[in-house]
């Protein structure tokens, strides 16, 4: 064996690519990489245990634990689960089931159980097998002596074990979220109270669904999660629906905190709470992330905190004019002591596909997104992504188009009403588009009116950015691009989806050869239409033709390479 083999540092660097291959959860692959890890600890001592920990790493279930106890010692409770969701095959498996487990019996548990450093999400995991856990001996406790992240969501709604969570709160842990549903029950919520006690350390704190707790109340509950996040002091990462002032305050004065994640709806004042901060508030955030019916309230907040972050994420149900997005933009350039802003995301967080779209901008002007709008953005210069999805009329032109990709020369990703995720497959594993929030990934709503910009604006853009690897704009497809050339010298090769809105879309074959002129490697177009459109009016059916054609137009970009790699 090779020298190198023997670095247990390496082995395990090596056996930990076997499990962050893309595509570890697509099915039988990730059996067949599991295997091959048990494999590798069966092949000699030195493999064994770097093997076996990579293994035992990251569990999703409580079932490999399971698996460690006695046969025939596994019980069962039948009413943790409701009747049509009931396993007649387990049932009938478990009927014998029921040998009292002694203290021999967790030996073979704590052999692996401290291999274990992450635990979670569950992906739809029932929970009811976490009884037979609650057997263990009270010294094991917590049962994964080692664990790092604990992410305790994920279950289905008809199981949310919330009141087995104590079993796993060890005093290592780091990162902890916690989903709630309206299948919680509120006395079970003394799980949370333990969780500052039990994880002094955990620097990354995220809980969410408190506010649907059946009998419990909104005001309740947010009320008792926002003592409970009280309790710690040295938070990194914040993730919440909503805080209470007393909480929002505790968060202000955190020197360590860096990443926040709330929705602001339910703060009485924000002056109360900036008057309670001694100096400067949110001395350390860099992350922002808000959420608030009235957009002027996150504008609001940035403004009397003073903030200056470096990522900055805006979702309101009702953003529907663009005078808010100026004045956001405007109150972040002209900080005294601005952070370099790199990453901007303004979301509306409701869904509608086939907006109609309008045949000229409406009135009043505000409500249009227009380059005058996004000038005070351009100050920041290192602006890696601005992503901006909501339902207003865009009316930039090539022109715009050329002048923003001069402002952003390190812009990586830039959607104006293209969706969000724009580096992921939109057609890729149901599961992954439910984690990555499946609504916001689809939003695609075009810039209802005719777009201005032609394949100049996009040659220009490529030009101007060559860092681009995700692109949601529309354009207009129909008019002659003779100032493209059929062989542009440095095209974008990065960029695989593409979102075209309410693109028009001219002869296929003459689209398909610019695009490919400029996007040689793009294997998916997706179109604002949505085939679960019933009612088709004159309008919509103009739609469904317009994506006709640039799914045709998708068929002509793929030919090439499915031709190159045929035999």
């Amino acid at each position: 064996m090779h020298h190198v083999l023997t670095n247990l540092e390496v082995l395990h660097k090596i056996f930990s690519s076997l499990q962050d291959e893309k595509g570890k959860e697509f099915g039988e692959h990730t059996i067949t990489r599991r295997s091959t890890l048990a494999r590798l600890a069966r092949t000699c001592r030195t493999f064994q245990e770097p093997a076996l920990d990579t293994l035992w790493e990251h569990l999703t279930s409580a079932d490999p634990l399971l698996k460690l106890l006695p046969e025939k010692s596994i019980s069962y409770r039948p009413w943790l689960l409701a009747n049509e969701h009931r396993n007649k095959g387990a049932e009938a498996f478990l009927q014998g089931a029921g040998r009292v487990l002694v203290r021999a019996d967790w030996d073979l548990f704590k052999t692996y159980a401290r291999r274990v450093r992450i635990l979670g999400p569950f992906k739809s995991y029932t929970g009811v097998f976490f009884y037979n856990l609650e057997l263990a001996p009270h010294d094991m406790l917590p049962l994964l002596p080692n664990l790092k992240i604990l992410d305790w969501r994920g279950f289905n709604d008809h199981s949310i074990p919330l009141q087995y969570l104590g079993l796993f709160l060890s005093p290592t842990l780091k990162r902890l979220r916690i989903e709630l549903s309206t299948s919680t029950k509120h006395e079970e919520l003394y799980a949370l109270s333990i969780a500052p006690v039990s994880c002094p350390k955990i620097r990354d704190l995220g809980f969410s669904g408190y506010e649907f707790i059946r009998d419990f109340g909104a005001s309740r509950s947010t009320y008792y999660s926002s003592q409970i996040l009280c309790q710690w002091s040295n938070l990194s990462n914040a993730v919440f629906d909503s805080v209470t002032d007393d909480a929002l305050v505790h968060l202000a004065q955190m020197q360590t905190l860096v990443s926040l994640k709330v929705d602001l709806d339910k703060i009485d004042s924000l002056d109360g709470v900036r008057s309670r901060v001694t100096g400067t508030a949110f001395p350390s955030l860099t992350s922002c992330s808000l959420r608030c019916v009235d957009v002027y309230l996150s504008i609001e907040f940035v403004t009397i905190m003073q903030l200056s972050p470096v990522e900055l994420t805006l979702n309101s149900p009702v953003l529907d004019e663009s005078s808010p997005i100026e004045e956001l933009f405007t109150t972040l350039s002209t900080h005294p002591s601005r952070r370099e802003l790199e990453k901007v995301n303004i979301h509306w967080t409701k869904v509608q596909f086939n907006l109609p779209e309008l045949k000229a901008p409406r009135d009043p002007p505000e409500e249009c997104l227009t380059i005058m709008r996004l000038r005070p953005l351009f100050s920041f210069r290192q602006l890696r992504v601005l992503s901006i999805n909501m339902p207003l009329e865009i009316t930039l032109d090539d022109l715009d188009i050329i002048e923003l990709a001069h402002a952003f020369p390190a812009l990586e990703e830039l959607s104006l009403n293209g969706g969000d995720n724009l580096t992921v497959d939109p057609l890729g594993p149901w599961y992954v588009q439910a984690l990555d929030d499946f609504s916001r990934q689809r939003f695609c709503a075009g810039w209802l009116v005719k777009p201005r910009v032609t394949f100049r604006g996009l040659y220009a853009l490529v030009e101007s950015c060559p860092r681009l690897r995700g692109l949601g704009i529309s354009f207009d497809a129909e008019q002659a691009a003779d100032e493209v050339p059929n062989e542009v010298p440095s095209p974008n090769r990065d960029i695989q989806y593409l979102p075209v809105g309410n693109s028009a879309c001219g002869d296929p074959e003459g689209v398909a050869s610019r695009l490919r002129s400029i996007f040689p490697n793009v294997s998916r177009i997706m179109t604002r239409w949505s085939p679960w459109q019933r009612q088709l009016d004159n309008s919509r059916k103009q739609q469904k033709a317009t994506s006709d054609r640039w799914e045709e137009v998708g068929r002509l970009l793929k030919e090439p390479r499915e031709a190159g790699k045929a035999p």
